[in-house]
């Protein structure tokens, strides 16, 4: 009985061609995979930005919040003011001369 040990052409070329692919799919999965981590350190990083920008921006709202509050004062403290002024200037009128 004799064992034949030889391979046909056709299929160590399909033999071939599957390792190509396979290779082919494993670089393609790395370069993706160290796409993906490049990508994943970004957005990382783009979180942390936007997490710093809205603090910024909610610390700005407080203080023009309380800038608008000051002018509120101002607003007020003046009309009180024009108020007096306008009694001083009422009292002063009607006192003789």
């Amino acid at each position: 009985m004799t064992i034949n040990n030889t391979v046909s052409p056709s299929t160590l070329v399909k033999l071939f061609t599957l390792l190509i692919l396979i290779g082919g799919v494993v670089f393609a999965g790395g370069i993706l995979y160290a796409q993906t981590d490049d990508n994943t350190e970004d957005i990382a990083k783009n979180v942390v930005d936007i997490t710093k920008n809205s603090t910024a921006i909610t610390e700005t709202d407080m203080v023009l919040g309380r800038i608008e509050l000051q002018f509120k004062y101002i607003e007020r403290a003046q009309t009180e003011q024009k108020q007096m002024l306008r009694k001083v200037l009422s009292k002063l009128e009607d006192s003789p001369r």
